[in-house]
């Protein structure tokens, strides 16, 4: 189920780190779909690539490995 930045969904946790929530709602109102899946969640460019992370991420390198995974698809480098 793809999801577009609506008002029923401003208050949706993404993840539960507050951290990836924030970059993950500015990414959604710059256009990015987000697919929720079972254990991991999805966010997909508007060119079609998608970067998967953790619902619930532990590693404490996480949310930097997040985003430089979303500068690289800003950026257009094949993952």
């Amino acid at each position: 189920m793809w999801r577009q930045a609506t008002s029923a969904f401003k208050n949706m946790r993404y993840s539960t780190n507050k951290d990836f929530n924030h970059h993950i709602k500015h990414l959604i109102k710059q256009g990015w779909l987000f697919r929720k899946r079972r254990k991991h969640n999805q966010i997909v460019a508007p060119s079609g690539q998608s970067v998967t992370f953790s619902k619930t991420p532990s590693d404490h390198r996480a949310l930097k490995n997040f985003i430089n995974d979303i500068r690289h698809t800003k950026e257009g480098y094949a993952q």
